[in-house]
């Protein structure tokens, strides 16, 4: 077996690509996965020049290595199947076949092996197979002069009992303001992987609201979409369902009107006028305040009433024009 580690740090993490610097075509059964370079079963035209190369968006970097393999160093190792597709119950056996070998050995790829195999002078047995004993067995044989060589197999395993849906939402309760967005994840499980659907609790569901995956996203939240909203994953084995409660508070931005209308009002000598800030909208319920909109403050003409209302009194024997005043109502919406 051929086994050679690429390392490269950088940040953001590399990325790793492997050639051949002389041209000549790679292992058809070659791995290279995280960095790491294997040809389980080697040939002699795996002899050459290699490149490891790690990339990233600040540049690269580049390392030749070069592999020599000597005629006869390498036992020649077959397994009958190569390949095995089967249900769950199914008796797997794989043969391992190997001229000269004094000794076979069989592994898991990144596995132990399943509690139940045996091996029988070369031959991997599972009696009674499950969805965990699928996965790449390899067999490894070793010669008398200690020559060695690998060859693997792939195992799938269909079918079964597997795992009954499961389903949560997370999180339970979500309280937002209205025009706000909202967002919940249903997080399932099972074996077969299952289908989930949102639904809402006695009514349809809302034009904002939106099943995008697994997780429920309602945009521009109005009140109206305020209620329980539930997450169902199913599959062959079962369903199971999850609630979420979504809260939506009202919040409406402030409306006013100003009377007398017109904006422009004259006040004789002696006189007063009374503007009025009536507020026709708005929640929770605005609060008014006067201003000038030249950020000058109040004349000490102006009296302030109840109910949002502005009296201008005009003592000199004149006449004046009343302009330049900006009534503004703001609650906890905007203003």
């Amino acid at each position: 077996m051929i086994e050679v580690r690429c390392g490269a740090s950088g940040n953001p993490l590399p990325e790793f690509y492997l050639s051949r610097t002389d041209r000549q075509p790679l292992n058809p059964t070659h791995l290279f996965e995280n960095g790491v370079f294997r040809i389980l079963q080697a040939r002699v035209s795996d002899a050459g020049q290699y490149q490891c190369s790690a990339v990233n968006r600040a540049g690269q970097d580049s390392k030749s290595f070069e592999v020599q393999v000597n005629a006869g160093s390498v036992l020649q190792v077959d397994i009958r199947p190569n390949r095995f597709e089967g249900r769950v119950g199914d008796r797997v056996e794989l043969t391992c076949v190997a001229g000269r070998a004094q000794n076979i050995r069989w592994t898991k790829e990144g596995e132990p092996m399943p509690y139940q195999s045996r091996d029988e002078d070369g031959v991997l047995i599972i009696p009674s197979a499950q969805p965990s004993d699928a996965g790449t067995y390899i067999c490894t044989a070793t010669s008398y002069d200690g020559t060695r060589g690998t060859q693997f197999a792939t195992v799938t395993i269909q079918g079964g009992r597997g795992q009954a849906a499961t389903a949560r939402a997370v999180p339970e309760q979500v309280n937002i303001r209205q025009g706000e967005t909202a967002e919940v994840r249903c997080e399932a499980s099972g074996t077969p992987t299952p289908v989930v659907k949102w639904t809402r609790m006695g009514n349809p569901m809302g034009q904002s609201a939106e099943q995008i995956g697994n997780n429920l996203r309602i945009t521009n939240a109005r009140v109206e979409d305020r209620g329980v909203y539930i997450c169902a994953a199913s599959n062959e084995l079962g369903l199971e369902q999850a609630a979420a409660h979504i809260e939506v508070t009202r919040f409406e931005a402030p409306l006013v009107q100003i009377l007398p209308d017109g904006g422009l009002i004259f006040v004789r000598s002696g006189n007063s006028a009374q503007l009025q800030c009536r507020v026709i909208g708005g929640y929770p319920s605005p609060t008014v305040t006067w201003r000038r909109e030249a950020g000058q403050a109040l004349s000490p003409n102006v009296e302030l009433l109840a109910g949002g209302n502005l009296r201008y009194k005009l003592w000199k024997t004149s006449t004046c024009k009343l302009a330049g005043y900006r009534a503004e109502a703001s609650s906890g919406a905007s203003q």
